[in-house]
């Protein structure tokens, strides 16, 4: 399992649509589910992946936290998109 976390001037709704396409059923390919407003949850293969993130402040950076379990790579490559 690994936890990362990462700032970006991505709103927190566009980063939870990115982590949508990158890990759901068009992307990585799994079951998504929404946990709350601000975290997703992504299921399948033995794994999961939790994107999670943070209102900003005005004019502050969104903050992203990802836990991954079984797809640390997938979950560390999709971080350095929002870069």
């Amino acid at each position: 399992m690994i936890n990362l976390g990462a700032e970006t001037k991505l709103s927190p709704d566009e980063v939870l649509s990115r982590a949508s396409q990158f890990f759901g059923p068009t992307g990585v390919g799994l079951a998504e589910r929404r946990d709350s407003d601000g975290c997703l949850t992504f299921i399948g293969g033995g794994g999961h992946v939790s994107v999670t993130v943070s209102r900003p402040a005005a004019g502050g950076m969104t903050d992203v936290a990802v836990q991954a379990q079984e797809w640390e790579r997938d979950a560390t490559r999709f971080l350095a998109k929002l870069s």
